[in-house]
């Protein structure tokens, strides 16, 4: 056992490095890895302008049930306003983050 183990060890490296070294791959690579950059940028921007638009859906929607809530003499307003609120302000940090990863600033 240890002997095929000193046999396949080093043939596996040899192996391993001259697959490694092909030139021609690593163009097609480099290649392959700037266009996919390129689209997850060019998605990151629609993904961040999601998250804005949801995030101006959702504080709508939470400012009218906060407000009914109010108007029906309900207790539980303050609980009700800090959910909605940190829902809004998820969706507008998410959108940072996105965009500071990815690069992106809205143009």
């Amino acid at each position: 056992m240890k002997k095929k183990l000193y046999v396949l060890v080093p043939l596996f490296c040899l192996a391993f490095n001259a697959f490694a070294q092909q030139p021609a791959q690593s163009n097609t690579l480099t290649t392959a890895l700037q266009q996919a950059t390129t689209q997850t940028s060019s998605l990151a921007n629609s993904v961040k302008l999601f998250l804005y638009a949801l995030a101006a859906i959702v504080a709508l929607y939470g400012a009218f049930k906060v407000f009914t809530k109010h108007q029906n003499g309900d207790q539980d307003t303050s609980k009700a306003m800090g959910q909605w609120a940190f829902a809004f302000i998820f969706l507008v940090v998410a959108g940072y983050v996105i965009g500071g990863v990815f690069g992106v600033s809205l143009n």
